[in-house]
């Protein structure tokens, strides 16, 4: 089967462009079969839903992996997550904890080879177990589609996440983990629950809750 990576992105920041590129570099360097498909959209207005359905549309594979641009995943995370969906799982989130990193640990990191291997421990702010919807998932093509992809109406940031799994889960069936990391490189702050599009994304996830 092949295999493609979709990606959003759409930032003027240098520090998210300086980790974006280390990313992708990680990508390409462990993943050079992978088809890359970046989704972008406007920076000022940034609509992470809207960025990874145009970048689902551009690709071709029969299994979609979808990343953060400033997350990375042990490959063998990735290649267990493929695994498991071509034997029939119904769709895989590719770890078990969700670190985010300190930014002098970000620092180092994204200086070092971007084939390294991860090793534990990792300086982190804090860690999420066993709950994080975001990072990486894998599932099938077809699977993308019945979910009905990630819902546009979502503005800004919070909650589209979660409304997908939602989506998956009902539609396509539970999702399995993979054990292992996902790590969340540092960059400056962005919105917080404090802002003005949480309200309204919190109502559109309440659909979801009701599938």
């Amino acid at each position: 089967m092949t295999v493609s990576l979709i990606i959003p992105f759409a930032s003027e920041d240098i520090r998210r462009l300086q980790i974006f590129d280390w990313v992708e570099m990680r990508w390409e360097d462990t993943c050079p079969g992978f088809e890359m498909c970046i989704g972008h959209d406007d920076p000022h207005d940034f609509n992470r839903s809207k960025a990874r359905n145009k970048a689902f549309e551009e690709s071709s594979g029969d299994i979609i992996v979808i990343s953060d641009a400033d997350t990375a995943c042990p490959i063998d995370n990735v290649l267990g997550g493929i695994k498991a969906v071509e034997e029939g799982a119904p769709w895989v989130i590719a770890h078990t904890e969700y670190h985010s990193l300190t930014e002098e640990y970000t620092d180092w990191l994204i200086t070092q080879p971007p084939g390294m291997m991860f090793k534990p421990p990792f300086e982190s702010n804090w860690v999420m177990r066993n709950r994080s919807v975001a990072g990486v998932l894998v599932m099938r093509r077809e699977d993308y589609e019945r979910a009905g992809g990630y819902d546009e109406r979502f503005e800004g940031w919070s909650y589209e996440d979660n409304a997908f799994q939602l989506a998956m889960d009902s539609r396509v069936g539970r999702h399995c983990r993979v054990f292992g990391p996902v790590l969340h490189l540092w960059h400056d702050p962005g919105p917080t629950f404090d802002d003005p599009n949480v309200p309204r994304n919190r109502e559109i996830l309440s659909e979801y809750e009701n599938l």
